[in-house]
């Protein structure tokens, strides 16, 4: 599973990589963190980890920046 966050909120769960930039397409200009997470512990032990952030500019253009580690 794969959440995306806004500023201070959730916005959404989305189920693939794919998935991202059409969850953030929908939403107003802003960076918006995506987090990869699981009901079981990943590799670190813990349940979600940062894999990247996502940037809708004023235009409507999309910017991802993933994180340099594989999701």
């Amino acid at each position: 599973m794969i959440r995306i966050s806004g500023k201070d909120d959730f916005l959404l769960d989305v189920e693939t990589v794919e998935q991202i930039e059409r969850g953030i397409c929908s939403s107003p200009p802003g960076r918006y963190q995506v987090d990869e997470t699981s009901t079981k512990p990943l590799p670190s032990g813990h349940t979600a980890r940062r894999c990247g952030v996502g940037i809708k500019r004023a235009d409507g253009s999309i910017v991802m920046e993933p994180d340099p580690w594989e999701p």
